[in-house]
């Protein structure tokens, strides 16, 4: 639980000899919960334990500071007084704080898949989508039943329809910016469930919209690109017109 704070000191006239000394308290205002997640070591392998993979490691939140901001405000005595506020916002809940190269690129390798192409997930074959499953878990920090029915796995559900669209509009069709400066011969950094989510299902702070807005202007579009080389900006998720929950679409499609 993340909290913000500022606190401002008013001093009165100087003849009230310190008499007029008060405190304003700003609010504290709770962050997006998100309940540390046991979560398996990103050098697992994939295809291990394809029964949705519980974690050995709990993950560990370091969240991005975003600047301060100053408030200037004239005393009793006529003094102007410039009292700096710091605003600290975790915006990213993940521990690196951006979007990182994926660790399970070497794991998707092995099933066979190129990281760096993905096809579709109607593509894939039921047994190979078994097999990646346990990733899914692992990069969100959760267990099969966060997506599925355990009563019956092959029911739809919410978060099944989600993943699937992560998965064909998000890891199939973006990549991260430093793909293209990537040496001849150098593996190319993968961009893949847990780049973003570092083990955690909820990985942003939404609360301050503005500090949000600049940390997706920076990783989601200024770090990525699309990999059909077309032009990349905010419309590539929320489209045209801007759709800010498009997540909530995704969820309610049938």
């Amino acid at each position: 639980m993340g909290f913000e704070s500022s606190w401002v000191e008013v001093r009165s006239s100087r003849r009230s000899r310190r008499l007029g000394l008060s405190a304003v308290v700003a609010g504290a205002a709770c962050a997006v919960a998100c309940a540390r997640q046991p979560t398996r070591s990103p050098q697992a392998s994939v295809g291990d334990a394809a029964s949705g993979g519980n974690s050995d490691a709990t993950a560990r939140s370091s969240p991005a500071e975003v600047g301060t901001a100053q408030t200037t405000h004239a005393s009793a005595g006529g003094e102007a007084e410039v009292v700096a506020a710091r605003s600290e916002s975790a915006v990213s809940l993940t521990p690196s704080g951006k979007v990182v190269p994926s660790a399970f690129a070497s794991d998707l390798a092995k099933l066979g898949l190129d990281p760096r192409h993905l096809p579709p997930l109607r593509e894939l074959s039921p047994a190979t989508i078994k097999k990646i499953m346990p990733s899914f878990s692992k990069s969100l920090g959760v267990t099969c039943e966060f997506c599925h029915n355990k009563n019956d796995f092959r029911q739809p559900t919410a978060h099944k329809r989600v993943a699937a669209r992560m998965w064909d509009e998000f890891v199939v069709k973006l990549a991260l910016n430093s793909r293209a400066e990537a040496t001849a011969g150098a593996q190319a950094p993968v961009l893949y469930c847990d780049s973003c989510h570092g083990g955690k299902s909820e990985f942003l702070n939404t609360q301050n919209k503005k500090a949000v807005s600049a940390w997706m202007s920076d990783q989601f579009v200024d770090n990525l690109a699309r990999t059909d080389g077309a032009a990349h900006d905010c419309a590539t998720c929320h489209g045209a017109p801007f759709r800010p929950k498009f997540l909530a679409t995704w969820h309610s499609e049938r």
